[in-house]
C-alpha cells in the first residue's frame, strides 16, 4: 500500500480528548476496585479483583499509554526493532485484558455462588467461569439478570476480541508491520534484497545483514497491526483499536462492579470522583461509546 493512502481518522484534539477519557475511567475503576476487594463477600472474590482485575488493569493502563506514546513518537523512517517492540506490549496487552476478563468472570462465579463449592481446578468449573459462555450467561442470568444483561450487551465486541486473544495466546502472534514501502521505492527495496540474495549464497554474512537492513530503512513507520488472519484480511489501526478495546473493559467491568457495590451496601463516592456522572452510567466511557457508535469515520479502528 502506498504511504499516500495513509489517513489518520481525527484531529489531534479528539485523540487527546479520548485518551484523557480513558485515563479518567481506569484511575477510577481502581478507585471501585479497591472498594470491592474490601466489601467482597468471599475470598475467592476478593482475591480475584485485587491480585486478578487490579493488578491486570495497572498493566493495561501501562500498555496502552506505552503503545500510544510510541505511535506519536515515530512519524516517518522506523528502526526495525521498533516494531517488535511494540509487538511485544501488543501482546502483552491482549493477554492481560484477557485475563482481566477472566478474573471478572471468576469473581462472580464466587460471589453469586454460580457453582457450590467452588473448584478452580476443576475443569467443569473452568468452562462455566468464561465470561461470555453459554453456562455462565444461563447461570449468571438466574443469580442477577442486570449483570447478565451487561455483559450480554458486549457479546459483539467480545466475538471480535477472540480473534486477537486466539492468536496471541495460543498460536500466532499479534505483529505490528515493521514498514509500510512506498511505491517510489519499490525498485530499489528489490535491489537491496537481490544484492542481498547474492552476498549470502558466497556466505558474505555481515554485507548480507547491511543491505537487509539498508532495505527496511526504505519503510516508512504506520502503527497497524497484522489481522490474525493474514495480510488478505487487512489491517488495525493501533492506537484505535487498543483505546477502543479499552474503553469496552472499562466500562463493562465499571458498570459490573458498581452493581455489586451497591449489592453489597458499599458506597464510592462516583459523582464527587468523576465530577458529574456520565449519560445515563456513572462511568463517562459509557456515555463516550454511545456517542460514538457504531464506531464510523470518528472512532474507525480497522485500517
Amino acid at each position: 500500500m502506498a504511504d499516500g493512502e495513509i489517513e489518520y481518522p481525527w484531529p489531534r484534539s479528539s485523540d487527546e480528548e479520548r485518551h484523557q477519557m480513558l485515563l479518567s475511567g481506569e484511575n477510577h475503576l481502581l478507585v471501585a476496585l479497591n472498594a470491592l476487594s474490601q466489601a467482597a463477600q468471599t475470598e475467592g472474590a476478593r482475591r480475584h479483583v485485587s491480585a486478578g482485575l487490579s493488578r491486570r488493569l495497572l498493566v493495561l493502563q501501562h500498555c496502552r499509554k506505552w503503545l500510544r506514546d510510541e505511535c506519536e513518537k515515530h512519524e516517518s523512517t522506523v528502526d526495525p526493532h521498533v516494531s517488535t517492540q511494540l509487538s511485544v506490549y501488543v501482546n502483552a496487552y491482549y493477554v492481560q485484558l484477557c485475563g482481566a476478563l477472566d478474573n471478572l468472570a471468576w469473581a462472580l462465579v464466587y460471589e453469586f455462588k454460580l457453582v457450590d463449592p467452588v473448584d478452580e481446578e476443576d475443569f467443569g468449573t473452568q468452562k462455566l467461569a468464561v465470561l461470555t459462555g453459554p453456562k455462565f450467561a444461563a447461570a449468571i442470568g438466574q443469580a442477577h439478570p442486570l449483570i447478565a444483561s451487561r455483559v450480554q450487551g458486549t457479546a459483539n465486541w467480545h466475538t471480535g476480541l477472540r480473534k486477537l486473544r486466539d492468536p496471541a495466546a495460543h498460536r500466532l502472534p499479534l505483529m505490528v508491520v515493521a514498514g509500510v514501502l512506498d511505491t517510489k521505492d519499490h525498485d530499489e527495496w528489490k535491489r537491496l534484497h537481490a544484492q542481498a540474495a547474492s552476498e549470502i549464497a558466497n556466505n558474505n554474512v555481515d554485507n548480507y545483514f547491511e543491505l537487509i537492513f539498508r532495505a527496511s530503512r526504505l519503510g516508512k513507520f504506520r502503527p497497524w497491526l497484522e489481522n490474525p488472519a493474514g495480510y488478505q484480511e487487512g489491517f488495525y489501526f493501533l492506537p484505535n483499536l487498543i483505546a477502543r478495546d479499552q474503553a469496552f473493559f472499562v466500562d463493562l467491568a465499571g458498570a459490573v462492579v458498581t452493581i455489586l457495590l451497591q449489592r453489597l451496601g458499599a458506597t464510592i463516592p462516583l459523582s464527587t470522583l468523576w465530577g458529574h456522572p456520565g449519560a445515563g452510567s456513572p462511568w463517562p466511557v459509557g456515555a463516550y461509546l454511545k456517542a460514538h457508535e457504531p464506531y464510523g469515520s470518528s472512532f474507525d479502528f480497522e485500517r
